[in-house]
């Protein structure tokens, strides 16, 4: 029968071995070399690939609408309403993973809810229990297959961490934290658009709600980062060419205003390495 998966090119999924396997970075792989059979990757955003890589093996298609470990690239609507259509037309499931972009993220409670492409799966952790470890998934109609006792972990679904996870989706709800993640995401967005215009080292703003980065020019990305650090700003970069920074979604706009003034002092700093 059909065991396939197809994910996407740059992705992230996890570090167990097979969510290692679904990834799309082989720098993840290398360490656990032969990775297990059942995977294979097609370049993101690109609908015809996924098409040509589809077979007769293929049962789903696995993917991060905001790819958040590859740098925070957001999929287009395209791309996404041709997957749920694509697998429609196939009697495949469609697998979306929001255990970065998720719970909140991008200014929708689950990242896919921007695309208007409902997948069969969604994966979540991370931010679902407010940083008590927590891992859950939801499956809808045509992938509802597990009945109790199917699948079972040692601590799963233990009380403390399923009381964290309500607490967090209540707070979200109560403190109208989506709509604070939107409004506020999108004027750090418009310093970031600033920031890029303003150093020559700089390009590519993008990103959903408090799900941003930039791209950085001359391997600059961990400078930045420690810069930023000196002036008490917190940063995280993606290798040397990306910063990304996903805030808490309680950010406000003075804090905002507060990391662009830290950020440009740190930013004049790496200019004046040039």
């Amino acid at each position: 029968g059909a065991y396939e998966i197809i994910s996407m090119d740059n992705s992230f999924h996890g570090r167990t071995l097979a969510t290692t396997a679904a990834t799309g970075q082989p720098a993840y792989q290398a360490t656990w070399a032969p990775i297990p059979d059942g995977f294979k990757q097609v370049p993101f955003n690109d609908l015809e690939a996924v098409k040509q890589a589809t077979s007769e093996k293929t049962i789903a298609i696995l993917v991060e609408p905001v790819q958040g470990e590859g740098g925070i690239w957001p999929a287009s609507k395209e791309f996404m309403q041709g997957l749920r259509a694509w697998c429609d037309e196939q009697n495949l499931l469609l697998i979306s993973d929001e255990v970065q972009a998720g719970m909140g993220r991008t200014g929708k409670f689950f990242s896919w809810e921007n695309f208007g492409a409902r997948p069969d799966i969604i994966t979540m952790a991370k931010g679902l229990a407010g940083g008590v470890p927590i891992g859950a998934m939801l499956a809808g109609p045509r992938a509802d297959i597990f009945a109790p006792g199917d699948h079972g972990t040692t601590f799963g679904g233990n009380p403390i961490a399923c009381a964290a996870g309500i607490a967090t989706i209540s707070t979200i709800i109560e403190q109208n934290l989506l709509e604070n993640a939107r409004t506020i995401g999108d004027y750090w967005g418009s310093k970031l658009e600033v920031f890029c215009e303003q150093y020559d080292f700089l390009d590519s703003p993008r990103g959903i709600g408090l799900m941003r980065a930039v791209n950085v020019k001359n391997d600059l990305a961990f400078v930045i980062v420690e810069k930023a650090r000196e002036h008490g700003l917190l940063l995280n970069n993606l290798g040397t060419k990306t910063l990304r920074m996903i805030p808490p979604l309680i950010l406000t706009k003075a804090d905002v205003d507060e990391a662009t003034e830290l950020l440009d002092q740190a930013l004049a700093d790496v200019a004046k390495l040039q």
